[in-house]
């Protein structure tokens, strides 16, 4: 359960720079404040009624997660195009047309300049980021369209459905987990390479890379759950943490992409700044407005911002105490995302 995830690959740093205009600071901005005024309607009292209280919360902060969570769909950039793409390759196949890629722990810019010609110039669509989540969940009439052409219902594609991630190895990296998360495969850079010599798309199952050495390594656990294994048809279609909420406490980089990630995996995640603020005390522990805070057991900051993260989490954990939130490490997300399917929660992962 120590095992850290790197949520960037180091071959592709993001050029830090900020972005976003005013007009989506204010909506951020309008979003949290309704989502926070929705929290401040909630009942004072705890203790004539816990159950009912704690349910009241829930479903204040399972709203304000949906509202931080359209706001977040209306301000993103949709995820970035890699930054060779923007040089515009000349096409000159469709070999690729349709499909999306994100490359993870490649070894050099080199080679991420070489893959994503050959995606570019071949019509695929390389993507530097994870992209941003869907908005929240809509009816299930909504997953189906007509057929333009018999008028039958027809299944819409599920996330990942187009998207690839090409790896020299499976890791615990974003990208793999993202991969883990929508069922995308994980495959080696070499496909594009033998795809584009043959001039046309080729297998991917030779090319596949194992999950075995991602989720091997915990006691009693040898890796044989290979993801790769598991056909698409048979995961949880409304990802491994449908109806799952979470708060997370850590860094503000995690904070932001682990938070992508387990949307993509179906949860809602709650703000850390909304949890400290609901109303409640000595709430049974597994009553809480929210099912868990996800600890990020390994961070890096600044000492300004380290000094202010511990102050927000120390709140957060006084926070998770007395409203019945367990608090446990984040790895067993990230286990659990491996195995698809939650973790038994034992003493690996509780803190």
């Amino acid at each position: 359960g120590g095992r850290r995830v790197r949520f960037d690959d180091e071959s592709e740093k993001p050029n830090g720079r900020a972005s976003g205009s005013a007009g989506a600071k204010r909506r951020r901005v309008s979003a949290s404040a309704a989502a926070r005024s929705s929290l401040s309607s909630m009942g004072a009292s705890v203790a004539p009624s816990r159950r009912a209280s704690a349910s009241s919360a829930r479903n204040a902060l399972s709203a304000n997660a949906n509202a931080l969570a359209l706001a977040a769909g209306r301000t993103s950039d949709e995820g970035k195009v890699s930054p060779a793409s923007r040089r515009r390759f000349r096409r000159v196949s469709n070999l690729f047309e349709g499909s999306t890629f994100l490359l993870s722990g490649i070894p050099s810019k080199g080679e991420v300049d070489e893959l994503t010609e050959l995606l570019e110039t071949h019509g695929g669509v390389v993507r530097r980021d994870v992209p941003p989540p869907a908005p929240p969940r809509v009816a299930s009439a909504d997953l189906y369209q007509p057929s333009q052409d018999v008028g039958a219902p027809m299944r819409r594609d599920a996330p990942g459905s187009n998207t690839i991630v090409l790896t020299p190895a499976a890791g615990r990296t974003l990208k793999c987990l993202y991969a883990a998360a929508v069922g995308a495969p994980l495959v080696s850079p070499d496909w594009v390479r033998d795809c584009v010599e043959a001039g046309a798309a080729l297998a991917l199952e030779p090319y596949r890379m194992s999950r075995r050495a991602s989720s091997a390594g915990r006691d009693g656990d040898d890796g044989d759950g290979d993801l790769n294994e598991y056909p698409d048809a048979t995961r949880n279609a409304g990802g491994v943490f449908d109806g799952v909420v979470v708060s997370l406490s850590g860094d503000a980089h995690y904070v932001r992409q682990f938070g992508v990630l387990l949307r993509h995996a179906g949860a809602d995640v709650v703000d850390a700044a909304d949890l400290i603020a609901a109303e409640g005390q000595d709430v049974p522990m597994g009553e809480g407005p929210c099912d868990y805070v996800l600890v990020q057991t390994a961070a890096g900051a600044g000492a300004g911002a380290a000094a202010k993260r511990k102050g927000l989490e120390g709140g957060l954990a006084r926070a998770a105490k007395r409203l019945g939130v367990p608090r446990v490490r984040h790895e067993w997300a990230v286990d659990s995302l491996l195995a698809n399917r939650l973790e038994e929660m034992d003493e690996t992962y509780r803190l």
